[in-house]
């Protein structure tokens, strides 16, 4: 059968993006709390846990077997390719198109370095009432704005756009080699015996998973990633990026209901554990250490999020 195959570059969409319009960034706190727990789930039952995946060997057609998660997140990058309809790259990932019909349907799958990205996958029960066009396209643009290059890195657009880099940074890149998350479900004796492993491995603060002795380099270049992130996103800092940021946080907080909006939202990013009055907001941006720039920008914020609340609500 011959696959239809994209190469899909959007860097140069991605770096002029800029993030989202504004009118959308309350949509966002939906999908921090549902990834937030779909990332536990998944990193609790990732590699070193026993027998929680079965091994396959033989798949030529999807069509012929009821799939459970844990047999797709199984699958090896050659047994992916040989059950695709569709192969696609986008921004040096590998990306898959199986149709596992039954409860998953059409997927796609992520690979990057001969290792599957699972974290990353989306299927068709999430999108149901779309057609396998419709998904291909979905898929397409979803994965060209949660997937990156090492040389996006380097540029920051919006707190929007940090936020998904860092996200995929340490979620998504360090799956690129074989390791054993931190995080852990099984038997007292499984435990001991991971625990025994991780001893002579190399823990990454940044990937929160232990990698073997010989991918210290890969570990060091989640760092470095992060270092380069974090350089960007200071040059970025300008007064509209803060507002953008704080109003980004004030919807993913429920702001307007929230009894302690204002403590909640400054926690993102500061520490304000020794404030006791939550509604003394000089005190909680004494307490973050908030520049003139940030306390305007703030303020501004708390304007916009006002009027944009008020024709959502």
């Amino acid at each position: 059968m011959v696959r239809p195959y994209y190469n899909i570059d959007t860097t140069k969409e991605q770096n002029n993006a800029g993030g989202q319009k504004e009118d959308n960034k309350h949509v966002k706190k939906h999908f921090r709390i549902f990834t937030f727990h779909i990332y536990f789930y998944r990193a609790a039952s990732v590699h070193g846990v026993g027998d929680l995946r079965k091994e396959i060997t033989t798949m030529t057609n999807a069509e012929n077997k009821e799939y459970t998660i844990r047999d797709i997140e199984a699958l090896t990058e050659s047994q992916a390719q040989a059950m695709a309809e569709e192969i696609a790259t986008i921004k040096e990932h590998q990306i898959y198109f199986v149709d596992f019909g039954g409860y998953f349907g059409y997927s796609a799958l992520v690979f990057a370095d001969g290792h599957h990205i699972r974290y990353a996958d989306d299927y068709e029960l999430h999108h149901n009432g779309k057609t396998k066009n419709e998904l291909r396209e979905f898929y397409l643009n979803s994965l060209s704005n949660k997937l990156f290059t090492a040389n996006e890195m380097e540029t920051v657009t919006s707190y929007e756009d940090e936020q998904a880099k860092r996200y995929y940074i340490q979620n998504y890149y360090g799956m690129r080699r074989d390791h054993i998350s931190m995080f852990f479900v099984g038997s007292d004796e499984e435990r001991e015996r991971i625990r025994n492993k991780t001893n002579f491995m190399i823990f990454s603060p940044v990937f929160l998973a232990y990698y073997d002795k010989c991918d210290a380099d890969f570990v060091k270049s989640g760092e470095e990633l992060l270092h380069r992130l974090k350089k960007a996103a200071n040059q970025a800092k300008t007064p509209e990026y803060w507002a953008n940021a704080f109003l980004h946080e004030m919807f993913n907080h429920e702001y307007g209901i929230n009894w302690q909006a204002d403590f909640d939202v400054c926690s993102c990013f500061g520490d304000c554990s020794s404030v006791r009055d939550y509604e003394n907001i000089e005190e909680l941006f004494n307490a973050c250490n908030f520049s003139d720039v940030q306390r305007s920008a703030y303020m501004i914020a708390r304007r916009k999020y006002s009027e944009q609340s008020a024709a959502l609500y």
